[in-house]
């Protein structure tokens, strides 16, 4: 389930027959993430390849400030999502239907975003493991492609 996951993304993000380097690689890292680690790596290797191909894509948000009102967030606080916002926002300005992203899946995010995927530290992982983390980013992904992914409520059934 996870490599259709990695293929339906990458085949709705990536044009037809245009080369595409950093594409290209993140995928290798996530293959091989998942080809030496088997089941125990999934979502590391699924998280890790959201964050990444929405970071490519360009609409990854800054996740330290609020996208309304520009504060920066602190790094033990809860940030809030919506489909209708265009990135994470504070407690003051969180709407009534905001989903929560955890200080815990904002620290990992920075984490992913500074480290190669085998050199992230060593946690356990499974599939509450940074799910709001890949809510949110699949949410971006899906707003941009406007469409919903096929493969996420499949691979969240895992």
């Amino acid at each position: 389930m996870a490599l259709d996951y990695l293929a339906e993304v990458s085949e709705q993000l990536l044009p037809e027959h245009e080369p595409n380097d950093r594409f290209f690689r993140l995928l290798l890292v996530a293959l091989d993430h998942l080809r030496s680690r088997g089941a125990e790596g999934l979502w590391a290797a699924v998280t890790y390849f959201s964050l990444w191909a929405v970071k490519l894509g360009g609409w990854l948000p800054d996740l330290e400030a609020c996208a309304t009102c520009g504060v920066e967030m602190p790094e033990g606080e809860r940030a809030w999502f919506t489909r209708s916002l265009p990135g994470l926002v504070c407690g003051k300005c969180r709407p009534s239907n905001a989903w929560g992203l955890t200080p815990e899946s904002r620290a990992l995010a920075r984490e992913m975003l500074g480290a190669p995927l085998r050199r992230l530290a060593p946690r356990s992982w499974d599939r509450r493991t940074a799910a709001d983390l890949r809510q949110f980013l699949t949410q971006r992904l899906e707003d941009h492609l406007e469409r919903k992914l096929v493969t996420v409520p499949l691979l969240a059934e895992l």
